[in-house]
């Protein structure tokens, strides 16, 4: 029984360690090295729907394997169909394949249920998209408010689009 506790124990040590260095690979802009760790925790742990979830996000971002980041992102969406945080994931993914209708819908339920800048911003572009000018650049101006002090460049990046949506208005 020890030897089963000390495998287990240093299992759930490997989980946490993958899990902190894809974090610090995507913060660090390491896209594919976090798409590869978020792998490894998978094998150890295929049920994880956190780690669907980011890995779901990370591929989409890239704009990579988006049949596999749509299989990851239905997978942890069934155990948890009212996570806003999945629930945008899908909208990006969603976006990324070009399933517009389908991304808003999701986008949609995410932006009721949180306050996070990136799912007003994602929303925002999925209705740009789709020709909503307007309602768009009402979705960015939400995301600029709920953008972090330490994301200068972020809001940045959205009141550029706000900027060439109203260009010429």
């Amino acid at each position: 029984y020890q030897n089963l506790a000390e495998a287990h124990h240093r299992d759930e040590r490997s989980l946490r360690m993958w899990n902190a260095q894809a974090e610090v690979d995507e913060l660090a802009g390491k896209l594919e090295a976090s798409v590869q760790d978020y792998r490894r925790i998978l094998e150890l742990d295929p049920k994880n729907d956190d780690v669907m979830n980011s890995m779901a996000y990370v591929l989409a971002r890239l704009n990579i394997r988006l049949t596999e980041a749509y299989g990851l992102i239905t997978d942890a969406l069934k155990s948890q169909p009212g996570n806003s945080s999945y629930q945008d994931t899908m909208a990006w993914v969603l976006y990324r394949m070009n399933k517009i209708d389908e991304a808003e819908k999701y986008g949609r339920l995410a932006v009721t249920k949180s306050e996070s800048f990136e799912v007003y911003d994602h929303l925002g572009d999925i209705l740009q998209r789709k020709g909503k000018t307007e309602e768009a650049v009402g979705f960015w101006r939400g995301a600029l408010k709920r953008v972090p002090k330490l994301k200068e460049e972020t809001g940045t990046a959205i009141e550029a689009k706000i900027s060439a949506a109203t260009a010429g208005k």
